[in-house]
Formats: C-alpha cells, structure tokens, sequence
C-alpha cells in the first residue's frame, strides 16, 4: 500500500502517467533469492528464483546483495525466475554464472539480453532452451572486448541467427575512448557516425565514412560523452578501407603519455585530435593516434 502511494505521488508531482512501467534498477527488494553452490565447479553464491511478472518493463538485476558484512554475488538464474514476464529488457548481473532452462520461459514480451560478463563463462544451453514458449528475444548485447568470442562460439548456442544484427557489442562512449575497433567485422549502431582515417598531412586528417568496419580496423566515432555505440556482427561485405598506419589499437586497458618526443592524441568526438598533456587510459577495443606533431590534428568539415 505505502508503495502505491509513493508511487501515486511521484506521478503527481513528475507527471508521469499512471500506467507507465517503471525501470526497476538493482533494487534487491524486488527479487526473491535463495543460497546457491554449485558442487562441479565450487560456486557459491545467491539464485534469483522470482521476479514479480507484472513488474517493469526494463529491469537491471542485481550484481550482489550486501548482507551480514559480505557480499553475497548473484550466480544463478533459476528456471521459472522470469515466468510470464512482462519486462521487455532485462540485463544480466557481472558474476553471473549459471542460467537454468526456461528461466525467462513465456516472456512473450522479452526482446532484449544483455550480458555485461564473458557468455563463454556462463553455463546454459540452446538460447531457446532459456527462453521458451514465445519467439526468440531479438537481440543478444555483450560487452563490446567480447563480441568475438561468441561469433566463434563452438558450441553454437547463437549462431547464424544472431549473427544478422542481432549480436552487439556495447561500448558507452567517454572523454577518451571516442575510436573503437573489433576482432570482427561489424556495423556502428546507435546515435552516431563512423568514419576512418586515410591519412595525416601536417596537422589535418582525411576521412571517410564507413558502413561495414572491417575486422581489426580502427574507426573514429562522432558521438557525446555517454552516447551508447553497438559494434553490430555482421556477415555482410567489409568496406574497402584503408586507415592511417599511426592509429594504434588497444586489446587491453592502455595508459599513454607524451613522454620521449612523441604527441598522442585521442578523438574528442567532433572534429579533432587534442594532445594529451598527462598520462591518459584507454578501455579495451578503443585505439588512438601517435603523431609527432606538437600542434591538434583538425579534420577539416
């Protein structure tokens, strides 16, 4: 009751319509969880056994519950958690380790997973063994380093169906990470523009723009910061692309200064290339320029 009337009075005071779904964000409050351990592999953890069918229409599942002084991190989805549910975009806990057949079974309504770990780390079987009863979810999201793995995926738990834009790799664009690349061919997504780089004269670079990126090409994002980019798998034919031989890709997490002459620079999303005056990380699967020019490289409009 007191839920329902915080709820009446929120919508009163933001004008949020009464039968709008609410977003339910890792309130634990929501879930029902039991102890889980797994003799075979020796996890131990918490199992989301129910989540309330009629609650949200995005819902983000706790990575852990904090209680008595410890962590206690999420590793199983139980068959039967998610049944009949209504959310249409459910995102998956970090630790997660075990999904049981038809854990989201009847969500006729689902059309969004994402996966923020390794899927290869994660133990279930056939996609359609987890979500029964309705047509498949439409898209798998996994996190952007990972996207290969699960195009080679031996055991081909999603292939060639999610292979047609349906599998992404997430990347949230930030002050420095505004290139990206893939161990795989893709397409950009979201709302933003790709390009590459042809070359440097002086200070100014050469673009074009680009379609299908292909694999182990680094390409430059036009975007915000927090702008959310997909690298979308794909089959289709790569561009013809050749880019400038001083963009570096990064496979790991990357720290660069300016140090022994040389003049790093990063894309900062609209139209250059700025010095980086003090040591500066980049994420996985970003890339930046070494250049030893003093000055910012423009790309010209």
């Amino acid at each position: 009751m007191r839920k329902q009337f915080y709820f009446l009075l929120l919508s009163v005071l933001l004008s949020i319509p009464l039968g709008m779904k609410a977003t339910i964000v890792d309130d634990p409050g929501v879930f029902n969880f039991s102890p889980f351990y797994d003799p075979s592999s020796g996890v131990i953890g918490l199992s989301l056994t129910f989540f309330p069918s009629e609650e949200g229409d995005t819902v983000y599942i706790p990575d852990y519950i904090y209680e008595n002084n410890q962590y206690k991190y999420v590793v199983n989805i139980n068959t039967g958690a998610f049944y009949d549910c209504h959310a249409k975009y459910i995102r998956l806990p970090n630790h997660l380790r075990f999904i049981q057949d038809y854990a989201f079974h009847y969500c006729c309504f689902l059309t969004t997973l994402e996966f923020t770990n390794d899927i290869s780390e994660i133990d279930f079987g056939e996609i359609d063994d987890i979500v029964g009863g309705c047509n498949y979810v439409d898209e798998i999201i996994v996190p952007l380093e990972y996207l290969s793995n699960y195009i080679e995926d031996p055991e081909d738990r999603f292939f060639p169906f999610y292979l047609y834009e349906q599998l992404k790799g997430k990347r949230v664009l930030s002050q420095y990470n505004k290139m990206m690349w893939s161990d795989y061919k893709f397409k950009v997504g979201g709302n933003v523009n790709a390009f590459y780089f042809t070359g440097i004269n002086g200070n100014y670079a050469t673009t074009n723009n680009v379609n299908v990126v292909p694999a182990n090409t680094a390409i430059g994002i036009k975007g915000s910061n927090g702008d959310v980019v997909y690298a979308i798998a794909t089959t289709d034919n790569a561009d013809n692309v050749t880019v400038y031989n001083n963009i570096h890709n990064v496979n790991s997490t990357t720290c660069v200064t300016n140090s022994s002459g040389n003049y790093y620079h990063y894309f900062n999303g609209e139209d250059g290339f700025p010095i980086i005056l003090s040591t500066i990380c980049f994420e996985p699967y970003s890339a930046y320029i070494k250049n030893s020019s003093s000055d910012e490289i423009i790309i010209p409009n």
